[in-house]
Parts: structure tokens; C-alpha cells; sequence
């Protein structure tokens, strides 16, 4: 077989990369007019030795179109969170799916994921033994439909146990419409039904066998005063921005803060309360995400003030030069960074997370910047020729790009802030030709992933929503891009993730920059996928997310996630002796606070994805730190 020796991080014995292969047990729902069922279907997964050392994933098929999208985003970061979990070199494998029948969607991703672990380690899945549910990129296992209809379908093939998101033991029946306690229904039918939280819970379920514990920690919550002093200085430059924003807005004339606008202005003015409350409460990286939230929202609804004025008065011409300023300050301040960031060291493993923090919020900022240039150019562009029936859309665009430039000045600021947790020690980086392989490694799974679960978004969801709208994809895109801040954070993050390595001068910055904007796609393209696929998001007739079906599944997703994030700090705080923790915990902070004072469903999405970038640069962290390269 050609045997790869690869060493092992958990116990640093050598072992070789066998060719084995396993089978699992997918489950499935139908619902149609004369049929409402549920059934199982074998996935053959196979790893080999992979001497050509380029990443290969196959996905094999035993009928033309059997393997959908989904099921290859799921395939994908089945293959992340695997060999991240075990602290792998995916360069080392070639995976291959087998599927027998016709599947599609993402809810095999955590049976899947462990499938992988299960031969990586030697283990076996029964067949007996099959589940249901998301995979997340922290590892966690998100929620799923048709779990009813599921457990019918492994009891009739002959399945004795059978694992399903936590939460969900009460699920809604396709066939009749009516909540089902699954657990109850799995004791009638002869199956044991088990709720599970995480691919480790999941596994030790599916295979009898637990992964390595991970110890766990008591975190000191303790700041330098360097990043404290740092984060209440940047929030009060942006309370400043707050208050010139709340002067305008105060003296608007009559009819020029527009009934939407006072609404984004309420919001605006809640957030600005809420940061004041982090900042006395000494969270000082929450009180400057809130306040640059806040300002977020002030500054559209007293732009909306200006804009109205400066268009009554001058008309788009005027409208046009706002802009205009508006974005050249936001580039000013986005050159400013770069320059700042352009000499960075990467000295130890946690500089490399923390350079991988600020690629997670450059990616966005120049994603931000390039859509306000995008915006604005269509606007010019349609006032050219416009009539009266394309004002509305030509104001529209021009207050969209507004809103670009304030998401890229605070994000470039976080940036900034970023960089003060450099050069603080910790172990040394990885050198070498195995390290380099495997930071190669790092990226191109990170791109293909994000890659997949934007593919998979559009192909579904996107595409449904041109064919509803008499549209093609690519102009449904665009309305996506201009209105749904998570899908361009998702595709924009990807496409810049090569400009955010160009940023810096050293090598190592430029790997761990570009690595930082891949997180952010994946968590963004993951996000996009959890909201409508498990949450079922509720959208305006923008496309922006409103509310939830229901909140619970919203909640427990949000709650795990902290669970995972804390556990992977506690991983690394052990890996580098204590070093990384501050800045992981000043994150975990952060989204924290996002969780427990969220106003709207995009506050909880953002605690969602703030979670999951944490989790990943803790791993980073902890994985370079821990590797015997």
C-alpha cells in the first residue's frame, strides 16, 4: 500500500496511513402527495495513503445526480472538523464518498464526521447504530427536520440506536402535522434514541468508544491593561461618531427621519445603552463591539436624515458627492491599517492566531469596501438615465453604499486593536518543510470548504429565490450581496482572502492572514447554511434575517457553541502556557456579550459566528503548538 509514517500529535507515537474503509447509515425523509416515509442509505467511506501530497475528496455516485450540493458541503466539513479534531495533515489522506441511492442535504454531516474519525483511529460504527444532524465548524451538531419520519426509517432497516441533535427530542411529524416525542416513538418501534450535542458525544454513541478527553480548565478572565486602556480608547472615539450621529438625528425637520429610519434609529440607541452597561462592567472588547453596533445604526438613520436634505437640495449629484467622501474616509482608514499591519512577525504560535484574528476581520472590511464602490457606481451609473419610477432605487443603493463604509472602518479598527496582542511569547512557530506543507494544507481545505457551502447555498436557496423573483442566478446574487450582510461576509471573505495575504510583507503573515479570512468564510458560508437550512430563518423582502421559526433550536446552537469555544481555549491556554488566553478569552467575551444582550436575530447570528471563529483560532493555536512536526 505504499505506507505514509505520519506522527500521531495525541500521544507522539508514529503510525501509518492504512487503506481502510468503513460503512455508515444515512438517514432520509420523503414527503410528497402519496408518500410521507422515511429510510436509511449506505455511504461507503474509504481513506487511503495520499503519496501525490494534494488534498483529494471524491464524491462517488450510483446513479447520475444521486450526490446533491448539500451533501458535498457536508462531505467537506466532515473533512475539516475531522482532521482538526485529531490534529491530522488532510495531505496525508485521499477521501472518498460512496453513495448508494439518492441524498441530498446537509444532515448526515455529523454521522459522516465520525465515520472519518472512526478510520483515522482505527475504530468501527456498527451497523446497527446510525444518527442525525448537522456538522458545524466547531464540531458541534446542529438541528434537523424530519426526525419522525427518520427514526421510522432506521427501525424498519434494522437499526437499534440512533443519535439526534440535543433539543430535539420533541420534533414535528411531516405526515400529520403534529409535535412527536422521538424517544417515546423509538421505544415502540424497539430503537434506542439519544440526544447528542457534539461530534464527540456523537461518537462515543456511534462507536462505544470516547475521543480523548480534553481537561478541563479554570480560565483567568484577567485583561493587560495595555488591551484594556486600547479597547476604551477605540470606544470612545466610536461614542464620539455616536453622539455626532444622535445631534443630527435630534435636529431633523419634520418628515426627514422616515418611520424606517426611526426604527434603525431605536435600535441604534439601545445598543449605545448596552455598550455604556459592558464598558462600567469592565468588558471592554463587548462595550466597543456594541458601541461601533450602535454607531452602525445611528449613522444609517442620521445619513438617512442627511441624505434626504442633500437630495431635496441638490439633488443625486449631491447625493453622489456624500458618498463619495464617505467612502474615501473608509479607504483612507482601510490604507491606514495596512500600512500598520504591513511589517507584522509572526514569532510563536500565538502571534499566528492572532494574525489569523486580523484576517478574520480585514477579509470583510475590504468585502465591505469593494460592495460600498460596487453600490455606489450602479447608483451614478442609473441616475444617468433615470426616470422617476428608478428614484426610489437610486436612493436606495447610494444609502446601501453608506452602510458599507461604516462596517469598514470598524472592522479595520478591529484590525488595529487586533495587533496589540502581538509579540506576547508563547511556544515557537512551526518551521520547516512539514510545517509549510501543512499550513498549505490548512488553507486549501479551509478555501474548499467555504467554497462548498456558498456553492451549496446558492445552488439551493439562491437559485430558488431567481426562479420565485423571474430572475437569473447572478442578478439574485447581487440582491443577496447588497442585502444580506452574512453573505457577503461569506463570499467576500473568500474572494479577498489573497489581498489580506498581500497585506503583509513576511510569509508566515501572509499564510496565517489568508487563513484568518477563510475562517470568516466558513463561519459565514456555515452561518448561512444553519439560518436556513436548521433554523429556518424568517426574512424581510430584502432577504435579511428577521426572526427564526422558532428560537430554541437558535439557542441550544448558540449555547454549544460557547461550550466548544470554551473547551478549545482551555486546549490552548494548556498548549501555550497560559499565553493565548487573554485575547481567546477577550472573544469569548465578546460574543458572550452578544449572546446575552442580543436586540434582533442578527445580534444572535453574530454571537453564532463570533463563537466559531474563536473555536478555530483556539485550535489553530493549540494544534500548531501541540504538533511534532
Amino acid at each position: 500500500l505504499g505506507l505514509t509514517e505520519i506522527t500521531r500529535a495525541d500521544d507522539a507515537q508514529t503510525f501509518p496511513v492504512e487503506a481502510r474503509e468503513g460503512k455508515v447509515y444515512a438517514a432520509s425523509y420523503i414527503k410528497g402527495p402519496t408518500l410521507c416515509d422515511g429510510k436509511t442509505h449506505p455511504v461507503d467511506i474509504r481513506i487511503d495513503p495520499n503519496p501525490t501530497q494534494v488534498i483529494q475528496i471524491g464524491f462517488f455516485e450510483s446513479s447520475a445526480g444521486a450526490v446533491g450540493p448539500q451533501w458535498r458541503t457536508a462531505g467537506w466539513m466532515a473533512a475539516l472538523v475531522a482532521t482538526t479534531l485529531l490534529k491530522e495533515d488532510l495531505h496525508n489522506y485521499r477521501l472518498s464518498f460512496t453513495l448508494e441511492g439518492r441524498i441530498d442535504g446537509p444532515s448526515a454531516g455529523a454521522l459522516t464526521t465520525s465515520g472519518l474519525i472512526a478510520l483515522m483511529r482505527g475504530d468501527r460504527i456498527p451497523a446497527t447504530v446510525s444518527m442525525t444532524g448537522t456538522i458545524n465548524p466547531d464540531g458541534t451538531v446542529g438541528p434537523v427536520g424530519g426526525i419522525p419520519q427518520k427514526v421510522r426509517g432506521a427501525a424498519k432497516s434494522g437499526k437499534k440506536r440512533f443519535a439526534i441533535p440535543l433539543g430535539q427530542r420533541r420534533d414535528i411529524n411531516l405526515c400529520t402535522g403534529n409535535e412527536e416525542d422521538v424517544v417515546a416513538l423509538g421505544n415502540s418501534l424497539g430503537i434506542e434514541v439519544q440526544e447528542v450535542g457534539d461530534v464527540r458525544e456523537a461518537y462515543s454513541f456511534l462507536t462505544g468508544t470516547p475521543l480523548p478527553a480534553v481537561p478541563e480548565k479554570t480560565l483567568s478572565w484577567d485583561l493587560p491593561k495595555d488591551i484594556r486602556k486600547a479597547y476604551r480608547d477605540l470606544f470612545d472615539v466610536w461614542w464620539k461618531r455616536y453622539k455626532d450621529a444622535e445631534k443630527i438625528i435630534a435636529e431633523a425637520r419634520q418628515g426627514e427621519l422616515t418611520p424606517e429610519y426611526q426604527s434603525i434609529w431605536r435600535l441604534g440607541q439601545h445598543l449605545a445603552d448596552s455598550g455604556q452597561e459592558e464598558l462600567r462592567l469592565g468588558h471592554e472588547a463587548a462595550a466597543f463591539n456594541r458601541v461601533w453596533m450602535a454607531v452602525l445604526n445611528a449613522e444609517v438613520a442620521a445619513q438617512g436624515v442627511l441624505g434626504v436634505r442633500v437630495l431635496l437640495t441638490q439633488g443625486f449629484p449631491g447625493i453622489h458627492s456624500y458618498v463619495r467622501g464617505q467612502l474615501d474616509e473608509a479607504r483612507l482608514k482601510v490604507e491606514s491599517t495596512i500600512r500598520a499591519l504591513r511589517n507584522t512577525s509572526v514569532a510563536s504560535t500565538v502571534d499566528a492566531g492572532v494574525v489569523a484574528w486580523i484576517g478574520i476581520h480585514l477579509a470583510p472590511a475590504l468585502a465591505y469596501l469593494a460592495q460600498g464602490e460596487s453600490l455606489l457606481s450602479r447608483s451614478v451609473t442609473l441616475s444617468r438615465k433615470a426616470t422617476p419610477k428608478d428614484f426610489p432605487e437610486i436612493g436606495l443603493l447610494a444609502f446601501q453604499a453608506l452602510l458599507q463604509t461604516t462596517l469598514t472602518e470598524a472592522l479595520a479598527e478591529s484590525a488595529l486593536a487586533t495587533r496589540g496582542w502581538l509579540g506576547r511569547g508563547g511556544p515557537s512557530l512551526p518551521k520547516g518543510a512539514a510545517a509549510e506543507r501543512k499550513f498549505v494544507s490548512d488553507l486549501t481545505l479551509y478555501q474548499s470548504a467555504a467554497r462548498s457551502n456558498v456553492g451549496y447555498f446558492d445552488a439551493l436557496i439562491t437559485a430558488e429565490r431567481a426562479k420565485r423573483k423571474h430572475v437569473d442566478l447572478e442578478t439574485e446574487q447581487a440582491a443577496l450581496l447588497r442585502n444580506d450582510l452574512v453573505y457577503l461576509g461569506a463570499q467576500g471573505a473568500l474572494e479577498h482572502a489573497g489581498a489580506v495575504s498581500k497585506v503583509f510583507t513576511e510569509l508566515q503573515a501572509q499564510v496565517f492572514g489568508q487563513l484568518g479570512a477563510l475562517f470568516a468564510s466558513v463561519s459565514n458560508s456555515s452561518l448561512l447554511v444553519a439560518q436556513h437550512y436548521s433554523l429556518g430563518a424568517k426574512t424581510d423582502k430584502l432577504g435579511r434575517v428577521v426572526g427564526f421559526a422558532t428560537e430554541a433550536p437558535v439557542a441550544r446552537m448558540i449555547d454549544l457553541a460557547d461550550q466548544e469555544a470554551v473547551r478549545a481555549i482551555g486546549e490552548a491556554d494548556s498548549a501555550t502556557n497560559g499565553v493565548s488566553t487573554p485575547m481567546l478569552i477577550s472573544a469569548l467575551d465578546t460574543a458572550r456579550r452578544n449572546r446575552d444582550n442580543s436586540v434582533s436575530a442578527q445580534d444572535r447570528l453574530t454571537a453564532l459566528s463570533l463563537y466559531w471563529n474563536t473555536t478555530l483560532t483556539a485550535r489553530l493555536i493549540s494544534q500548531l503548538s501541540q504538533q511534532h512536526w
